[in-house]
């Protein structure tokens, strides 16, 4: 940031600047700066890093106060794995749509309806990405479809020859300047240099120079930049413009997107270090993806509280976009990211829990209700209903949807037809409409001394046949008892 900082004072240079920024950073440097906490293998410490936090951010938002921001994907997602979930066009939005949190925290809005990625662009993602409002996205051009005319985002790349120049980087102190820059810094300026028309192969077209997202510069490899910029400037090598201007009217770069070859920069060229998304991980997002959207379903606003349930379920999209961000650097890491997501949707479903009583419930008769408690600590209303399950010995009733209040419990009697006496379990869960269970499954000791219907029955029958059997004896001694008399 003092890098950027210090060029206010050339118009110019600094005008041509545009910050790109990330919701996901931004939101999680907010939330360090109120106070967290660092889990350590001795337990859960508190963290020192508030105070940066807060500095952090408060220079940000001077930096780029009036200034041209444009955002990131939500935690720089792959938006090229985002269609091959579930929810695909919802969680690309999901994406994408997070102006109001820049506007939140920086206080100014980004540019409009426009998104940089790092992720390959083909005709699903562009699809996605006008679902979502997006008319413009900033990108690789060797990770754009060949043809991208026939979709309504317009595409604009970024200069092929300087962001193979950028992705050849080294670790600093590796090159060969006095300064010992970054590799990759040193050939993007020469790069630059060559598209200024200072070498042989110069032109006139405009160009959008943007470094890989992973672009990890220091102070001196941004300052090396900017400097070259600037004498390629005054030497009328180049005239800088700004971002608004170079999207308002195309060029013949803009124009020849999904044209540039192989010698330019390779398809499917990858940043260093990015970790490939699975199949098998995919499927582990859908379920997160397909759990959350029926946890939604089943959720309401309480007038007491007035949480919209979006902002309940949000945590667990954003968690997924998370996994499936091209900053991962290793499979074990992507998948560990996969696992946090799993573990959201547990605590989630966990604040919603039923309870039986502690003690055996004794039937007073063959229809007796048993009792059960269900509580919510969520912040917003929940649909639930109770499930017993198949238990042997037990009939329940249909049992209808119960609707529970943020942050409450009710007791419910459901009723239920004993088919047996004696001593036995039944297994109580709570699930939503949809089916997903939340909390956890109780147990329940049931103890029975009513015979029930059908065994009274059988009961009643037997005790008439005896009878039958015993008067038809009866009559037999009688009737041989006279006969040996006459």
């Amino acid at each position: 940031m003092r890098a950027a900082g210090s060029r206010r004072d050339s118009p110019e240079i600094f005008g041509s600047l545009c910050f790109a920024v990330d919701p996901d950073l931004l939101e999680t440097v907010h939330a360090m700066s109120g106070g967290y906490r660092v889990r350590t293998p001795e337990g859960d410490v508190a963290g020192k890093g508030a105070e940066h936090a807060r500095r952090w951010l408060a220079d940000l938002r001077e930096l780029v106060a009036g200034h041209c921001v444009v955002q990131l994907p939500y935690a720089s997602a792959e938006l090229a794995a985002l269609p091959r979930v579930g929810s695909g066009t919802e969680l690309t939005a999901d994406a994408v749509r997070n102006s109001a949190t820049v506007l939140d925290l920086l206080n100014l809005e980004p540019k409009r309806n426009m998104v940089w990625t790092r992720s390959e662009v083909d005709g699903s993602v562009l699809d996605a990405l006008a679902a979502a409002g997006t008319d413009t996205v900033l990108a690789d051009p060797a990770r754009t479809a060949t043809d991208t005319s026939a979709h309504e985002v317009r595409v604009v790349p970024t200069d092929p020859l300087v962001t193979t120049a950028f992705t050849t980087s080294g670790p600093a102190g590796s090159g060969t300047g006095d300064r010992g820059l970054d590799v990759g810094t040193q050939n993007a300026a020469g790069a630059l240099a060559v598209r200024a028309g200072v070498g042989a192969d110069g032109g006139t077209s405009p160009l959008l120079v943007a470094p890989p997202h992973g672009w990890d510069a220091t102070h001196d490899d941004l300052t090396s930049l900017l400097d070259t910029v600037e004498q390629l400037r005054t030497t009328g090598a180049l005239a800088p413009t700004p971002l608004g201007e170079l999207v308002a009217e195309p060029g013949p770069d803009t124009e020849a997107v999904g044209t540039t070859t192989p010698a330019q920069a390779p398809h499917g060229r990858r940043e260093p270090g990015t970790a490939p998304v699975s199949d098998a991980l995919l499927e582990a997002l859908d379920e997160v993806e397909t759990t959350a959207a029926d946890l939604r379903g089943a959720m309401s606003v309480d007038p007491t509280r007035q949480v919209e349930p979006v902002s309940v379920i949000r945590p667990l999209h954003n968690a997924v976009l998370r996994t499936l961000s091209g900053g991962w650097r290793t499979r074990d890491a992507r998948m560990e990211a996969a696992a946090a997501a799993e573990a959201q949707v547990r605590a989630l479903r966990d604040r919603v829990t039923v309870q039986t009583p502690s003690q055996p419930v004794s039937l007073a008769s063959e229809s007796s209700p048993l009792p059960v408690t269900v509580r919510n600590d969520l912040p917003v209303a929940v649909t639930v209903r109770v499930d017993l399950g198949d238990s042997p010995g037990l009939r329940p009733a249909r049992i209808g949807n119960t609707p529970l209040a943020a942050d409450s419990s009710i007791s419910r009697l459901i009723p239920a037809d004993t088919l047996r006496s004696g001593r036995f379990i039944v297994r109580v869960a709570v699930t939503t409409p949809g089916g997903t269970t939340l909390g956890s499954p109780a147990r329940m000791e049931l103890v029975s001394s009513e015979l029930g219907t059908v065994v009274v029955v059988l009961t009643a029958t037997a005790g008439a046949a005896l009878l039958l059997l015993s008067g038809l004896r009866i009559y037999r001694r009688v009737s041989t008892g006279a006969g040996k008399r006459g």
